[in-house]
Parts: structure tokens; C-alpha cells; sequence
């Protein structure tokens, strides 16, 4: 078991060694990654298999949107010689549904060919598993889909789960459990296929010219063969192409910027709204609440809506609830709520430290 602090957070791995071959099971954090650490791995045997949850998100493995871990670790995989797995489908789909599903547990590769990796979509969970099968053909990865939840049909949605949707009341064993978890699944599932349509998603190319996205297509499918054979010379001219389309980008940053900045006048007030925009200040103003009668503006007023509301959503139903429970929580309730409080030595609480806390 090896274990190692990046950036005084935890990077855990568990790995085996079969011959010239080692196998690693990794959590990286989603704080920023220290690519460091893959090459102490790398170090450890001749082939290396690290795969796992990487929580690093990029177009090029068919996320929706990247973060920082998935530019680190495709700027890192463009300067070495390894290889960098994917599924062709989501591995991650998180339960709050704005967010987007994607594609964070993957596998990194030194010295191995013909390796296939698919995910599994059997178990009841956020994050999917994966099998990783080695002298395999890589699979070609289509166009990914998504739900477009802005165009969900949301009333749809919930009548669907309602009409077809029953509630049962005991549970005898973990077999009712587990049939009652998969019946509401494929319920939901059923109702989003129905009422969230699927979009293609293609990663934006930024208006680049023709030159910078020849580049880049001739880089990605450089890519594919890499998966496919991990030929060096192949690697080589995949890390050639990408310093070029490094260079090329940077080049025609610069002239849109030059072209954007030579239009600038005072007269049609393009120069005043420029400078906004790099000097404006987000808003982090909470807004006023609202109560059953309209907004709230005393002190008082908005301290009993926020105890009413903690009540109302901390309160147990007697379906679920226990009896001695619920007489120890009304006593304790009551025992508070009784208690006098001197106002002048209580610290009211920033909007600043309620939003860090809801983080």
C-alpha cells in the first residue's frame, strides 16, 4: 500500500506486482494534481497500470467542461510517452442533476498494448465501475450524448414518477431493499429518456482558423493510433503537434486581442465597457427572503422564518420517526427554546461565513 501527500492532500494507491507488471488502484483528490507522483509510480516496474477515480475533467476524454486536474493531466500526457485510457461512456453521474455527468475514472499506461476499458452499468451508484482488459483491441469512442436538462420537461418528468411510482411500506431483508432501489432507478431513468432530450456534445474549437484545427484533428487521431498501438513514433509526433498547436493558439489569442483593442473608442463607449468587465466585482449579496406574506426586513422576523424553516425540514414523520426519539428532540427543543440569551453577547453570523458553510 503506498501513499502519498500532494499539495497537503491525499493521493492513496493500492497496487500489485505480476512479473515485469504492476497494477495500481489510485484515488487522486480534486484538488490540484501533482503529476509528480505518477512518475514515482512509473518508476516502480517496468509496466505500469494506474487506473481509478482521477477527478480530472477535459473535452479530450468527453467531459463537458474541464477542470483544473484535467488540464494538468492532458498537458502532463502530452509531454510524456504514456498512454491515457477512457470508456466510451460516462463513469460518473452526479446525483445533484445540474451538474453534468462525465468521465473521471481512467487509466494511465506505460509499456502495454492492446488494452480495452468499458464501463459497467449494473450497480446503483454515482460513480460506475470499470474493466480494464488487456490484449483487447481499444474500441473507437463515438460522439457522446447528454441530458440537456435546460430543455427537461420537469412537470413531465415528476407525473411520469408519480403514476408509476409505488411506495412500499415494510422491507423484510436486503433483497427488498435491493429490488425496491432498482425498480425506482429504472423508473427515473425511464422518465428522463422520455422527458430530457440527448444532445451531442462537441467540444468548442473557439472559432480557431483552419490551420489550428487541422492541427488538432490530425493530434486527436494521432491519438487514437496511440491508444491502439502505443507506437513511440507515433507519440513523438502527437508531442511535436501539440507544442505547434500551443504556439499557433497563443499567436491567435494575441491577434483577436490586437484586433479587439484597436477598435476600442471612447465614443461608442466600447473602451468604458472593456474596462468593466475586467473591474466589475461579482455580487455575493444574499437576496431578501421571502415569507408567506412577502418580503422579510426585521431582524426578528427573518430569525423566526429561518427557525421555522430548520424546524419544518428537521422534523420526523411518524412513519419513520421513533417514539422515544421524538420525546427526547421535543424536550431538547423545548429546553433550548426556553433558555434566555443575552443579545449584546451573541456574534451574528456574515453572509460570507453562511455561504462557506453551505460549501
Amino acid at each position: 500500500e503506498l501513499k502519498f501527500h500532494v499539495n497537503n492532500e491525499f493521493f492513496a494507491t493500492i497496487g500489485i506486482k505480476i512479473g515485469n507488471t504492476a497494477i495500481y488502484s489510485a484515488y487522486i483528490s480534486d484538488k490540484s494534481l501533482d503529476t509528480q507522483i505518477f512518475d514515482k509510480i512509473f518508476s516502480t516496474c517496468k509496466k505500469v497500470i494506474i487506473i481509478g477515480d482521477f477527478n480530472a475533467r477535459h473535452s479530450t476524454w468527453n467531459c463537458v467542461s474541464s477542470n483544473e486536474n484535467g488540464r494538468i493531466l492532458n498537458k502532463y500526457i502530452d509531454q510524456k510517452t504514456y498512454v491515457l485510457l477512457f470508456t466510451d461512456d460516462y463513469t460518473y453521474y452526479p446525483y445533484n442533476t445540474k451538474n453534468n455527468p462525465s468521465t473521471i475514472d481512467l487509466a494511465l499506461i506505460k509499456n502495454i498494448k492492446n488494452i480495452n476499458i468499458e464501463v459497467i452499468n449494473d450497480l446503483d451508484s454515482d460513480h460506475l465501475p470499470v474493466i480494464l482488459t488487456l490484449n483487447s483491441k481499444v474500441k473507437q469512442n463515438p460522439d457522446k450524448k447528454f441530458f440537456d436538462y435546460s430543455k427537461a420537461n420537469w412537470l413531465n418528468f415528476r407525473n411520469y414518477i408519480n403514476s408509476n411510482f409505488k411506495v412500499q411500506s415494510k422491507f423484510r431483508n436486503k433483497k427488498d431493499i435491493d429490488i425496491a432501489i432498482k425498480n425506482t432507478t429504472e423508473i427515473i431513468q425511464k422518465s428522463s429518456n422520455i422527458n430530457i432530450p440527448l444532445v451531442t456534445y462537441k467540444p468548442k474549437l473557439n472559432n480557431y482558423n483552419p490551420e489550428i484545427r487541422s492541427l488538432i484533428n490530425k493530434r486527436n487521431k494521432l491519438r487514437k493510433l496511440i491508444q491502439r498501438t502505443g507506437s513511440e513514433d507515433y507519440k513523438k509526433e502527437r508531442n511535436e503537434i501539440s507544442r505547434d498547436i500551443t504556439c499557433k493558439i497563443a499567436e491567435f489569442d494575441n491577434q483577436i486581442w490586437q484586433k479587439r483593442l484597436e477598435k476600442l473608442t471612447p465614443s461608442n463607449n466600447s473602451l468604458w465597457k472593456l474596462s468593466k468587465y475586467f473591474t466589475r466585482k461579482s455580487d455575493n449579496r444574499i437576496p431578501t427572503l421571502q415569507g408567506p406574506n412577502g418580503p422579510v426586513l426585521k431582524d426578528k422576523e427573518k430569525a423566526n422564518l429561518l427557525a421555522t424553516q430548520f424546524y419544518k425540514v428537521h422534523k420526523l414523520t411518524e412513519e419513520f420517526g421513533n417514539k422515544e426519539h421524538n420525546i427526547m428532540v421535543e424536550n431538547t427543543y423545548k429546553q433550548i427554546n426556553n433558555e434566555q440569551f443575552e443579545l449584546n453577547s451573541i456574534k451574528f453570523v456574515t453572509p460570507n461565513e453562511i455561504r462557506e458553510a453551505i460549501k
